[in-house]
């Protein structure tokens, strides 16, 4: 019996390893081909929301900075003011989320078995959208706090910069959730 079970193993080996090379060729193409609009339903809201996000901050710091409401005798209570009405000024981003999960996504979603639920999705963007939205108004805030009022704007800048950074790595980081 036991060389009927290593022949039958062989045999196995043999077909997968033929079957193999005809199929993944074609679960490359068709794989790609199928998942490239569940990626294109998903990536680009995910996108739109982080962009979305990071225009109410700057919108909202150069209307503070415009009022100024970041001069040395309002300076503390500016940031707090700002960091305050974070849900305000990222609820639009908010919305393409919420679109996304419970629209667009949930179609997705349902398709995959053990896959991560829209709740999870929405949750998980804006918990990342709003760390960055707070990590934004620290970096102001700490290179803000002993410069000149009219140097904000550069410092706005500056910080800009990095919002952009830490969207993009946290749109990749959440798809990548998402895909696995």
């Amino acid at each position: 019996i036991s060389p009927l079970l290593e022949q039958e193993k062989k045999l196995k080996s043999q077909i997968i390893e033929t079957i193999s090379g005809v199929i993944n060729p074609v679960i490359a193409d068709k794989g790609a081909n199928l998942l490239r609009p569940v990626l294109l339903k998903a990536c680009s809201p995910i996108g739109k929301a982080f962009t979305l996000g990071a225009n109410g901050f700057l919108e909202k710091v150069q209307e503070m900075i415009k009022e100024n409401e970041f001069e040395a005798s309002k300076f503390a209570e500016g940031v707090k003011k700002l960091d305050r009405n974070y849900y305000w000024i990222l609820y639009k981003g908010y919305d393409v989320v919420w679109d996304l999960c419970f629209n667009a996504f949930a179609e997705i979603a349902a398709s995959f078995a053990n896959g991560i639920s829209y709740w999870e999705v929405y949750y998980m963007s804006k918990d990342a959208m709003n760390d960055i939205f707070h990590n934004a108004v620290y970096t102001f805030q700490k290179l803000s706090s002993d410069a000149d009022p009219k140097s904000h704007g550069t410092i706005l800048l500056e910080v800009m910069k990095k919002y952009a950074h830490d969207s993009k790595l946290a749109a990749k980081k959440l798809i990548v959730k998402i895909l696995r």
